[in-house]
């Protein structure tokens, strides 16, 4: 029988329910809830029935993965397609598992001509650089890391060793002279030292000392641990300068510096950028609920003025291409809230675009095996447990799960 309601007291029955199946609102809403159903929902949230939402939670927001009051599901059965916003943003917090089912809809009428996509392992098997027999450790790929000082030295240990887990064959970390005896964990890293007038970071004056590495490199992996000295912010801008035809991957501290210097005076074409949710709003001038309630017209505005690629890391990281392509990447978990999880990632787009030289396609094989392996971590160690060092030792694992034919 149906019965019409204006509030919990007319739902008192959902109490003693095992199983609650909210069918309320679809994938065309937007907005936020009204008050009365805001009150339902949040009321059935607090009930320990198993929760299952069809097509959407009621109250999210099928394209930005926001919502305010939103049904808790345990599990979402979403119909004829994913929706973006089961994917990204918060969406995480409420679809609890998610499948996708036929009803019956004919794959003609599904728009085709999106320009959002989910990565996959698929994806990463054709993509994936292959090794090659003749191939030496400087044509598999070079990479220089301008990483690290005396007060974090940590940052440039994982950004210069994570190449090499991912294939490069030569990983260079450039530190300051006066700081030299704090790096150096991992023996297969080449560490060269710049002058620093004994101050321990990066200054404008030692740029010139590495303009030789930055014409060897294939890639360069710029900002993790530099520090936010003013001395360091304007070495950053002149490095900016002198690799205006490089791939530079742009994280962390340089991240602070572009936004101190002002992107309007940075060439960041096909530059790539990789900040988390805090970054972002930093240098991209947007307010917290402008990202926050469309995440994906925020990037497709950054982008499209910048004419960079932005990897915008959160739960459902979003790669926003110049060519106005989307790429969300499903892998990864909570345990990657943790120090230095941000550093392996960046190392590990270096490496692999060392080798391929697509951005594109570094970038999606790279956010895969990143959450891939992360995933793998959860399950051995929990999300409480692993740490950035497992994650950098694991990524072989990584590599050779999502290639093997039998996984």
């Amino acid at each position: 029988s149906f019965n019409s309601f204006k509030d919990f007291s007319s739902l008192v029955f959902l109490e003693s329910c095992k199983i609650i199946i909210d069918a309320i609102l679809g994938s065309g809403f937007c907005g936020d809830l009204n008050e009365e159903l805001s009150s339902i929902i949040n009321r059935i949230n607090s009930l320990n029935s198993l929760k299952v939402a069809i097509d959407i939670p009621t109250g999210l927001n099928a394209d930005t993965g926001y919502g305010k009051a939103v049904f808790n599901a345990d599990l979402t059965i979403t119909l004829a397609g994913l929706k973006p916003g089961l994917l990204i943003n918060r969406a995480v917090e409420f679809c609890g598992k998610v499948e996708c089912e036929n009803i019956g809809i004919d794959a003609s009428w599904i728009n085709s001509s999106s320009d959002i996509f989910l990565s996959s392992k698929e994806d990463f098997i054709d993509l994936f650089p292959k090794r090659k027999k003749t191939g030496n450790k400087y044509t598999s790929g070079k990479v220089l890391s301008i990483a690290g000082s005396v007060q974090y030295p940590g940052a440039a240990d994982f950004v210069s060793f994570a190449p090499l887990r991912v294939g490069a064959g030569a990983s260079v970390l450039t530190v300051p002279k006066s700081g030299r005896g704090f790096f150096g964990h991992h023996k297969e890293i080449v560490i060269e030292s710049y002058d620093d007038n004994n101050k321990g970071f990066l200054t404008y004056s030692a740029v010139e000392e590495l303009s030789e590495r930055i014409s060897w490199c294939d890639v360069i992996s710029l900002g993790p641990g530099l520090g936010r000295n003013d001395e360091t912010i304007k070495g950053i801008e002149e490095i900016l300068k002198k690799t205006i035809k490089k791939n530079v991957v742009i994280d962390a501290d340089a991240l602070f510096a572009i936004s101190q210097i002002g992107l309007r005076n940075i060439d960041l074409s096909n530059k790539i950028l990789t900040p988390h949710f805090g970054e972002f709003l930093m240098i991209s001038g947007f307010s917290k609920s402008e990202v926050e309630n469309n995440p994906i017209n925020a990037g497709i505005e950054f982008v499209k003025a910048h004419k960079c690629y932005l990897v915008l890391k959160g739960p459902g990281t979003i790669i926003f291409c110049p060519n106005q392509k989307i790429i969300i990447n499903p892998t990864g978990n909570s345990g990657l809230a943790k120090f230095g999880t941000g550093d392996v990632l960046t190392g590990v787009i270096s490496g692999v675009l060392s080798q391929l030289k697509i951005i594109e396609d570094s970038l999606i094989c790279s956010l895969s095996l990143h959450g891939y392996t992360a995933d793998l971590l959860k399950f051995d160690m929990t999300e409480y447990g692993f740490t950035s060092s497992d994650l950098l030792s694991n990524l072989p694992k990584g590599i050779q799960k999502i290639l093997s034919p039998n996984d």
